[in-house]
Order: C-alpha cells, then structure tokens, then sequence
C-alpha cells in the first residue's frame, strides 16, 4: 500500500495526553506504507540529577516517555499500522527534534501545538516554530480544538 509521497515521517511527541490528536492523522500516514517514528525529546533544562538506584524506575523520566511511546506504537499497529518505531531522546528539544529529523532523513515532521500566537510564543518559545523554521521536511501541526 504505498501510496503516501512521504517516505519516513516523525512524530514530536510532547509527552502529553494532547499528543493523542494527532493519532488519526498518523494512522492515515502510517497505513498508507511510511516508516513514521515516533519521538520524544528529554529536556535537558528541565532534567534532575538521578540517582543510580533510581535509573530503571518509572520516576526516571525516559522510563515514562518510553512507555507511553510504546503505548501509542502499540495502538496504531492495531489500527493498521505496520512500520513504527519509538525513540527517546535527550537534550534541548527543538533543536534535537530537529537534528533527528535529519538524521534520520524525514520527509514529514508531525507534532501537536497548542496554537500559541503573539505575546505567548514570544515568552515561552515554540517548538513547532523552530521545526518549521529549520527543518527541510515538510510539517504538519495538529491543533486540539479547545
């Protein structure tokens, strides 16, 4: 079923519940014969030092993202989708979304954004911003009705 002009396509995953909106879009992409990887980038502002008895519990936030990674992986092979893989990543997210975007040569970036204009994406940044900006893939940002 290759039909998508799209080749590989990532997935930002922000690690909220809001990421699941964009879950019907990536069914369409994934059945449609893309590899679409899915990623969630650790920020590294924002990590606390760890403990090395704490590094496989679930208070270790890769621990976290990789599960819910996994579940989403798990949900769009139920619904058809064949070709997904998960990664988490640490550093400063729109710049490390970004580099794997190319690094792993994407034709397509899809993330979810809050739809923040003016003022609010003055003061907070925007990742969805910077992937537009400095990606050569395409995007598409999907925004949850409020």
């Amino acid at each position: 079923m290759d039909h998508s002009p799209y080749r590989t396509v990532l997935f930002a995953h922000d690690g909220s519940d809001r990421a699941r909106v964009a879950f019907p879009h990536l069914v369409a992409l994934g059945t449609s014969g893309v590899n679409l990887i899915l990623c969630h980038v650790i920020d590294v502002g924002v990590l606390v030092h760890r403990r090395p008895e704490a590094e496989a519990t679930e208070d270790v936030p890769g621990v976290q993202y990789n599960k819910v990674l996994e579940t989403m992986r798990l949900d769009l092979e139920t619904a058809g989708v064949p070709n997904v893989e998960t990664r988490v990543l640490e550093g400063r997210v729109a710049e490390t979304l970004a580099r794997a975007a190319e690094e792993l040569d994407a034709d397509l970036v899809v993330t979810v954004t809050r739809g923040h204009g003016g003022w609010r994406r003055a003061l907070l940044g925007s990742v969805a911003e910077y992937l537009v900006r400095h990606t050569p893939a395409a995007a598409v940002l999907v925004i949850p009705a409020e």
